[in-house]
């Protein structure tokens, strides 16, 4: 007899029902056989990680690598702008064996920052070593950067003229290879940034130009903007130089009265004056009239015995009514002035003797001398010939011969004294205490 067992939509008959269990049955079987291997297989693989750690625990020895830099990912469109923390050290553990065999090179060290946005933030550094049987701590553990959006943008390119060319000289607007660049980095940092700038040095160009410039972030104020990359970095800029046809640069002397110096006084070294030129402003038709060289007003010497410099204006032609010098330029002039020297000789000064004993005489020739005075002629021309004299010191001198020298007096200051000659050989005697006389007697 079959009987029909009404399961949801299925139909089992009697007979098959047996089959039907069994199959359950043997299916519930294998899923236990997966879950014992399962729990087998976890069991086998923490026993053998906590074998390996045993393994590497007992005997091992520690190490120090530093410094580790560190390698931090972050997602695209982002930058950091604070990493106080750059490098680590890495404290390894491991037998010595293999400690012996690690370098910097086998350590790395990884800051996972991605999934992160802008904004300052910490994770956890995760050493790896490329070598088994190691266990590795880094110190700090940690490490905190300020991510930011990235941001890029085109800038014009500008200029700056830091010095201005010859007066005589004038620049056209610099033309650059580029007229845009583009300057990216931190939000915040591009942001700020108006104009790539490019700095001009004219102050010795006369001619056009062509070179290569490199270019400056700068803000509204003209200040540098730091953090900021430009690409490109560098452009090649034109400039072209013009002559001015309302200056020109002319030559300057200046006028010295050399009449009015004092007798007895010369301007010694070189007559030093500045500047040497002048820029001179008119019309054209002015300015081709002016001579190459122009004169200073006069420099009067009266009174004048000393060295000095004095400003002293440029003279332009009166016919000539349109030019003016560049702000009234004056021209310093530095003069050094000494007196002339010149010799004095006095002959026949009679040698005078000091010093001596009153128990010796002495006795020398010559009688006299001669003395060679060198100074200022204005000192010597009014020096008395009565104050020239010369003496011969004998003080602690006794009976012999002598060289004693010749010592000059002149009561001025000079260059110099010299007495001909300059050493007199003296003799030293000792002079008479009695006469002797004769006794005649009286018958």
């Amino acid at each position: 007899m079959v009987a029909l067992t009404c399961a949801g939509t299925a139909y089992i008959c009697e007979c098959c029902g047996p089959i039907v269990m069994m199959m359950q049955r043997g299916g519930s079987n294998r899923r236990k056989t997966l879950t014992r291997n399962a729990i087998w297989f976890l069991a086998s693989l923490l026993l053998s990680s906590f074998v390996w750690i045993i393994a590497i625990t007992q005997d091992a020895q520690e190490q120090g690598f530093s410094p580790i830099p560190v390698q931090v990912d972050f997602d695209e469109g982002l930058i950091i702008t604070d990493q106080p923390t750059r490098t680590v050290r890495v404290n390894v553990r491991a037998p010595q064996d293999v400690l012996g065999l690690l370098t910097n090179d086998d350590i790395v060290i990884e800051a996972d920052f991605r999934g992160l946005g802008p904004g300052t933030h910490t994770v956890e550094l995760e050493p790896i070593v490329s070598r088994r049987l190691a266990i590795a701590d880094t110190q700090p553990r940690q490490i905190t950067i300020t991510l930011e959006e990235l941001l890029a943008q085109q800038v014009n390119v500008g200029f700056e003229i830091t010095d201005p060319p010859p007066l005589d000289f004038e620049n056209g607007a610099p033309e650059f290879s580029e007229s845009q660049v583009m300057v990216s980095g931190p939000r915040s940092a591009v942001q700020q940034v108006v104009a790539a700038v490019a700095e001009f040095d004219l102050s010795e160009r006369q001619e056009t130009f062509d070179q290569l410039v490199r270019l400056t972030p700068v803000d509204v104020e003209g200040n540098a903007v730091d953090d900021v990359t430009l690409n490109p970095q560098n452009v090649t800029a034109s400039v072209e130089m013009r002559r001015r046809d309302d200056v020109i640069r002319v030559s300057v002397s200046p006028d010295i009265n050399f009449a009015t110096l004092q007798d007895g006084y010369v301007i010694s070294g070189p007559i030093l004056y500045n500047p040497p030129t002048v820029f001179v402003y008119g019309s054209p038709e002015d300015l081709a009239q002016l001579p190459s060289t122009l004169e200073t007003e006069r420099i009067d010497l009266t009174g004048r015995l000393d060295d000095f410099e004095v400003n002293v204006p440029v003279i332009l032609p009166e016919e000539l009514a349109s030019l003016r010098v560049n702000d009234d330029q004056s021209i310093n002039v530095s003069l050094i002035i000494d007196a002339q020297i010149t010799n004095l000789q006095v002959d026949d000064v009679p040698i005078i003797v000091t010093g001596l004993a009153q128990n010796l005489m002495a006795e020398f020739t010559p009688q006299t001398a001669s003395v060679v005075i060198t100074g200022a002629q204005s000192t010597l021309d009014t020096l008395p010939i009565d104050d020239v004299s010369v003496s011969l010191n004998l003080a602690g001198l006794e009976v012999g011969i002598h060289d004693v020298d010749v010592v000059p007096n002149i009561g001025v200051d000079t260059e110099s004294v010299a007495v001909l000659p300059p050493t007199i050989q003296v003799i030293i005697t000792e002079t008479e205490t009695a006469e002797n006389t004769e006794t005649t007697e009286t018958p």
